[in-house]
């Protein structure tokens, strides 16, 4: 592969990121994205494989491997790279420590949207996937809770530094 650096796209959940893979990074005149959002490669190297079987260059050698040396800027998107709250998955700072050990030339896009409208959004699609309680009740219940058990867990949104 030429010198061209990937495109690391941290989907943070409810910010366009379906839109973005399906209208924009689908672009193959411009893109290339040989890990497919739907696929689970990036999900098995960045979230998933235990520390002791992470290994940076290889994850890099093998992504790279994929890639055509065309012009194209290779894309890595997905959802779960930015954690995902409703599931419970508090793990982003491991990620982007991971996505940097292999990737350290990579740009990085993030999207972001309004907090209160994050969490509506995110509260909408708890309820989609069979959740009963209500928004209030939620996030009383969640505010005693400090490990990765709660849901919509607040330190999780808010910029604390």
């Amino acid at each position: 592969m030429g010198s061209t650096a990937p495109l690391v796209h941290i989907g943070y959940h409810k910010t366009a990121t379906t839109f973005l893979q399906q209208e924009l990074f689908a672009d193959d005149r411009t893109f290339q994205a040989p890990w497919k959002p739907q696929s689970a490669e990036a999900i098995e190297h960045f979230v998933l494989t235990h520390p002791r079987r992470f290994d940076p260059g290889a994850i890099r050698d093998s992504f790279l491997a994929t890639c055509r040396d065309d012009g194209r800027v290779p894309v890595i998107s997905h959802e779960a790279l930015a954690g995902n709250p409703v599931y419970r998955r508090y793990n982003s700072d491991r990620i982007a420590a991971r996505i940097a050990a292999c990737f350290p030339d990579a740009c990085i896009l993030i999207g972001v949207r309004e907090q209160a409208s994050l969490l509506h959004s995110l509260y909408l699609q708890y309820i989609s996937q069979g959740g009963t309680e209500d928004i209030h009740a939620m996030l009383r219940q969640n505010a005693d809770h400090i490990g990765f058990r709660p849901l919509l867990r607040m330190d999780f949104f808010l910029n604390t530094t």
